[in-house]
């Protein structure tokens, strides 16, 4: 019995981590399809989503530090 709900906490972490995951990636990938078609080239999309990306762990990263 034991056995199970620890299996069945494993499975619900497992699940919750992937949708987060699911979730920036697809983000990510909407990001780059408006670049394009707003008729940025491929490296000028790659650039503004790498900017985007590094302030925002950039300032989560402070704000963890500052603990809000």
């Amino acid at each position: 019995m034991i056995l199970c709900a620890f299996l069945f906490v494993v499975f619900i972490r497992w699940v919750t981590i992937s949708v987060d995951a699911l979730v920036l990636i697809s983000a990510g990938i909407l990001v780059r399809l408006d670049a394009q078609v707003c008729g940025f080239k491929n490296w000028q999309s790659f650039v503004i989503l790498l900017i985007i990306s590094q302030a925002s762990l950039g300032l989560g990263i402070l704000l963890y530090r500052l603990k809000f």
